[in-house]
This record gives C-alpha cells, structure tokens and sequence, in this order.
C-alpha cells in the first residue's frame, strides 16, 4: 500500500524589531502649491471689485412646483375648470405642452421661461387672480390673503397707509421681498394699483391686476 506522508510543518524565523531611535523623526514642512500643467497661474478665490459677475440662464419652476406656489400665495385656489366637485387641474392637462417630460420621448423638463409658458401663466394668473378677488368680496379681514390691510373699497387717496401696508404683505407673499414703508419697490405696484382701481372704479379691480402681475413677473417662478 502506498502512503503519503505529511511534511513536516517549518516555523518561520522570526526577524528581530527594528531597533528604537533615541532621536524622533521630524515631519518637513511643505507649502502648499497650485496644481497645473506647465506653467502655474495665481488666481485670487474672491474676484476682484468691478469685475464682471457670473450670470446663470434664467431657470423657471417646474409646473409641480408652479402649481403649488400658486394655491399656497392664493390660499388653495389653483388654476382649474369645470365641476367644483371634480375639477381639471389644467397644470397638469397641459403638462406635454408646457416641458413636462413623458418619459418615453422627452426625459428631461424644460425649464426655460419660453413663449408658450408665459402666455399659459398669463392665462392661469388672470383666472386664479378673478377668482381670489371675487370670493374676497364678502370675507372678512382675518380670512382673506389679497386684501388684508385694504378693504374692497379702500383707495389709495382714502387710505394710503393701508394700501401700502397692504403691498408690503403681497411683496413678501408672492415675492419673498422684505418691503420697508417708503421702498421704491412698492412704487411700480402702488401705480398699478391706482391706475386700475382709477380706470374701472373699483379697487377689487385694482388688487386683482396687482395680484396678476406678482405672479406673472419672473420673481414669482424664478429659482
């Protein structure tokens, strides 16, 4: 019979430790210097005064968020038809058209605050906005998110105080604005508001332009 025989197992030489040194190494210190190739350049992280700032493509909310925007600054009235029990949310029946992507031949939203998208959010702001201004009519103050500080009948003449107080509040609803009484920014609104309620005799029509043009001005959708 044959019979194999393990070998026998050899023990490894263990190698003395490296001998201590009285003396501690020292770590040489090294300046930090500009990665490149070829020649380095020095380039300051802050740009210097005056010199010309960088300007991104203006992006615009995607029509999700839109949508959301517009019933949080209206207080839940979005841009909708047919039956108040089962409206159409026509955000979304107009998605394909406004860059919403299918998934299937476009993939990625379009986010450009194009032609088409303007003239859909002048539509959708002058429907929210008659909406806003006509159920406001008969709401108390507490109630309402337009006219606040300005009754329906308050004009700039009786109350003028009031309809700016009233402009700060839609500034900072709609526009993320923090206005000081005497800003220049409420002027061109403070106008606006004048010029309509003055042309239509109404200061419910007065608010609901300024209601439009918030939310149609780039402030609005921006991001």
């Amino acid at each position: 019979r044959w019979q194999t025989q393990t070998p026998p197992l050899r023990r490894k030489r263990r190698r003395p430790p490296p001998e201590k040194t009285e003396t501690p190494i020292e770590a040489t210190p090294v300046s930090p210097d500009h990665g490149s190739l070829g020649d380095g350049v020095d380039m300051a992280l802050i740009p210097a005064a005056g010199g010309e700032p960088f300007v991104r493509p203006r992006r615009r909310m995607t029509i999700e968020q839109l949508d959301r925007a517009i019933r949080t600054a209206t207080g839940g009235i979005g841009w909708e038809e047919g039956n108040a029990n089962n409206p159409t949310n026509l955000f979304k029946k107009l998605g394909s058209t406004l860059g919403v992507p299918d998934y299937i031949q476009v993939v990625q939203a379009d986010l450009a605050p194009g032609a088409m998208f303007q003239k859909f959010l002048s539509d959708a702001a002058r429907s929210v906005c008659t909406k806003l201004s006509e159920k406001e009519v008969n709401l108390p103050a507490q109630d309402r998110v337009l006219m606040v500080y300005a009754d329906p009948e308050t004009t700039l003449e009786s109350a003028p105080d009031g309809v700016d107080a009233n402009l700060q509040m839609l500034l900072l609803r709609y526009h993320g604005y923090q206005a000081v009484a005497g800003d220049p920014a409420l002027s061109p609104w403070r106008w606006l508001f004048q010029s309509v309620s003055h042309v239509t005799g109404s200061p419910v029509e007065g608010w609901r332009a300024v209601c439009v043009g918030l939310m149609t001005h780039p402030n609005f959708y921006s991001i």
